[in-house]
């Protein structure tokens, strides 16, 4: 059964605090209210909460202030950013600090809901585990070379660390191992079913070159890709 999302809002306007706190009830999730920045920092980093609703201008602190802060305690809690008129430009710039979205002022309320609903299914997938869509990514990008961990995270708007504690959990493999595992697999096809040059091989199949595809055959077939060519080519 899935946790019941928690939504926590913060503005300075108690009466946008009620509205939003109403509309969001209304669909079910727990929500908490904040009035000031140093009010929703300290609740953020005090309890989980799924998605944070955050006023970009507010007393103490802002919401840029909120989730810059937030981020460097570890909190992975997804930000939304309400934003007035002429303050449009500052909330794109929270979304380069990691904010997910803005909500320009005034708002309807299926513009709210809606974009909160669309980041709590995209935590909770109904059917589909966020393990099972990390995997899929990777057999689908694997023949990138410059692929990172960085690159999942921001892909899955989780933490690197996340990423790591979710592959291990569900293939007992560290991210790189994970990767290297998905080129092998490729690159073995590859060389037993094709008569391309090892190089061409590497480089669809994500290796820096073919010296990085040797080393990784090496410690995990204990040949070089010549020899298994040679040997699979026989049978």
């Amino acid at each position: 059964m899935e946790p019941t999302p928690r939504i926590l809002i913060a503005d300075d306007e108690a009466q946008i605090r009620a509205l939003l706190e109403t509309w969001l009830q209304q669909e079910g999730w727990v929500v908490e209210t904040a009035s000031d920045g140093k009010s929703a920092l300290s609740k953020l980093e005090s309890a989980t909460f799924d998605v944070a609703v955050l006023d970009l201008r507010m007393p103490n602190l802002t919401g840029v202030e909120v989730l810059e802060l937030s981020r460097r305690s570890g909190v992975e809690t997804d930000i939304l950013i309400l934003t007035g008129y002429g303050t449009v430009e500052s909330a794109v710039e929270a979304m380069k600090h990691g904010a997910k979205d803005y909500i320009q002022k005034p708002f309807r309320r299926e513009a709210v809901v809606d974009r909160v609903r669309q980041l709590i299914e995209f935590r909770y997938p109904q059917g589909d585990p966020l393990g099972a869509r990390i995997h899929r990514f990777l057999r689908s990008h694997y023949d990138e070379a410059s692929l990172t961990v960085n690159d999942v995270a921001t892909a899955f708007g989780i933490s690197t660390r996340y990423v790591s504690k979710m592959l291990n959990n569900e293939a007992n493999m560290s991210f790189q191992k994970l990767l290297t595992h998905y080129r092998l697999e490729r690159a073995k096809l590859l060389i037993t079913s094709s008569g391309d040059p090892f190089y061409k091989i590497a480089d669809g199949c994500g290796f820096r070159n073919y010296r990085q595809m040797s080393e990784a055959f090496r410690r995990t077939e204990g040949m070089s890709p010549r020899r298994y060519r040679e040997i699979n080519m026989s049978r």
